[in-house]
């Protein structure tokens, strides 16, 4: 009679192979992590862009007598406004000042757009949504005659965007330099 010799349990090939398959499963799941964390860090990015352009919307219809002093005439400069036109707290509070429409102007794209660098107990304070979009760029057209207003902001992306030539991208490699998105609203005031 031949006996068969059975065997019993995994040898080292099977073992290796097993291996190799979960460690591929694994990294392909760790880099679709990376990309959703990047997508969704694009998308906060979007709606911050999305709030700061309403939010400048409203301010010009509110200050409607300064309309031609929100012309950036380019890409607006971040610089401190002379007046702190609305109260604010920097560690006491701070009341508002009265402020012309164009120091109202002046004052509206400091705040929307700019960084305080405020921070409490030594700690960074995020207190607008220009702190949480990545590299925030304001340009604004205005029309005076027709009471139109073109606002565009731009800023950084990681997961999409635009090339130096304008060319729309979507799958882009590690170079992420000149990738941005720009979001334009044209607002009848």
């Amino acid at each position: 009679m031949c006996t068969l010799n059975r065997q019993r349990g995994f040898n080292m090939i099977e073992i290796l192979i097993t291996i190799a398959i979960t460690t591929i499963g694994l990294l392909g799941m760790a880099a679709m992590q990376l990309k959703a964390n990047q997508a969704s860090q694009d998308s906060g990015n979007r709606t911050q862009a999305v709030w700061i352009l309403k939010d400048l919307a409203d301010r010009m219809n509110a200050n409607s007598l300064g309309l031609q002093f929100y012309n950036t005439g380019g890409n607006y400069a971040c610089a401190v406004p002379a007046k702190m036109c609305a109260a604010y707290f920097d560690g006491d509070n701070q009341d508002a000042e009265n402020c012309s429409a164009q120091e109202m102007a002046q004052f509206d794209l400091w705040e929307l757009v700019c960084p305080r660098n405020f921070t409490l107990d030594g700690i960074n304070v995020r207190e607008k949504s220009a702190d949480f979009i990545s590299n925030p760029v304001l340009s604004i057209r205005t029309d005076i005659v027709n009471n139109r207003a073109t606002l565009s902001l731009t800023w950084d992306v990681r997961t999409s965007g635009s090339d130096e030539n304008g060319n729309r991208l979507y799958i882009i490699g590690d170079d992420n330099e000149n990738r941005t998105e720009t979001l334009t609203r044209q607002v009848q005031l």
